[in-house]
């Protein structure tokens, strides 16, 4: 398990965009919110705590908060909580292929057997 702080926003449907675009930029976990309301979305960013301390500085979360209102796309921070959640698996490094692609430096199979 691991402690993540999220931070829920609430804004247009035409700002969705920018703010997952932001939340890609800082490396955070984001996702939509369906509360079922019309007009509005919801957003879910999710920052890791740091292991160190065992707390995410508040002004790390504020900034974040900082950040997507300064957007100016109409979105506001509408709830902070520090929630559990499972473990993810570790990220394969970025340089190496994903295990179903063959390396690029093999020639590809020849098929007229």
């Amino acid at each position: 398990m691991r402690a993540v702080q999220v931070l829920r926003f609430s804004g247009p449907c035409g700002g969705v965009g920018e703010v997952v675009h932001l939340a890609r930029r800082l490396a955070l976990e984001v996702d939509e919110l369906d509360r079922g309301e019309t007009g509005e979305r919801w957003l879910e960013l999710a920052l890791e705590r740091g292991s160190g301390a065992g707390e995410v500085d508040e002004e790390v979360v504020w900034s974040i908060a900082r950040a997507v209102e300064g957007l100016g796309v109409g979105f506001r921070l509408r709830e902070h909580v520090t929630q559990m959640r499972p473990t993810r698996p570790p990220s394969p490094p970025a340089d190496d292929p994903p295990a179903d692609d063959p390396p690029a430096d093999d020639p590809p199979a020849d098929d007229r057997a």
